[in-house]
C-alpha cells in the first residue's frame, strides 16, 4: 500500500517528526516504485513513457543531492503546529492518504491521482514550515508534480 502509518492518531499528537518522517520515506518508496516497478498490482512505468529515463533520472539526482533527507532532517526545527502539521490536522491528512492508499490497493487505479494530489498540499505544508530551508522540498514536489503529469496525460485524468 502506498502509505500507511503506525499508529498516525497518537504519533500526530505526541511524535508529529517521527510521521512527518515516516510520510517522506513512504513517498521516496511511492515514487520510485513508480519510475521503476509497480505499486500495488499497477505497473505506472509504461504511463511515463519516453521520458520515463529523464524521469529516473532525476529521481536518481534528488536521491544523489539528498533532497528527502534534507528535508526530514529540517523538521525538528520547523514550525509544524503553525503549519497543520501536529494534531487532528496532521492525522486528518495522513488518514486521507490511507483511504486513498487502500481504494488504490482494491483495485482503483485513479486513486494515485488523488494521493499524489494530498501528497502535494502535504509537501507544501512541509516547505511553508522549514521556512527558507523549505526549497529543499520543492525538488521533491517537482518530481511529483513530473510524474503526475504523465500519468493523468496517459490515463485521460
Amino acid at each position: 500500500m502506498p502509505f500507511s502509518f503506525v499508529e498516525r492518531e497518537r504519533r500526530s499528537f505526541e511524535e508529529p517528526v517521527s510521521l512527518i518522517r515516516d510520510f517522506l520515506d513512504q513517498l521516496r518508496n511511492l515514487l520510485g516504485n513508480i519510475v521503476r516497478e509497480t505499486v500495488e498490482t499497477f505497473d505506472f512505468r509504461p504511463d511515463l513513457g519516453p521520458e520515463r529515463e529523464l524521469i529516473d533520472a532525476a529521481l536518481r539526482d534528488t536521491d544523489e543531492r539528498g533532497f528527502f533527507e534534507r528535508t526530514s532532517g529540517g523538521i525538528n526545527e520547523a514550525n509544524l503546529v503553525d503549519t497543520g502539521l501536529t494534531g487532528v490536522s496532521l492525522s486528518a491528512k495522513f488518514g486521507v492518504l490511507e483511504a486513498l492508499s487502500g481504494q488504490m490497493r482494491s483495485g482503483l487505479r485513479k486513486a494515485l491521482k488523488y494521493i499524489l494530489d494530498m501528497v502535494n498540499a502535504i509537501v507544501g505544508s512541509i516547505k511553508t514550515a522549514l521556512g527558507p530551508a523549505g526549497a529543499v522540498a520543492d525538488a521533491i514536489a517537482e518530481l511529483k508534480d513530473m510524474i503526475k503529469a504523465k500519468i493523468e496525460i496517459a490515463n485521460g485524468w
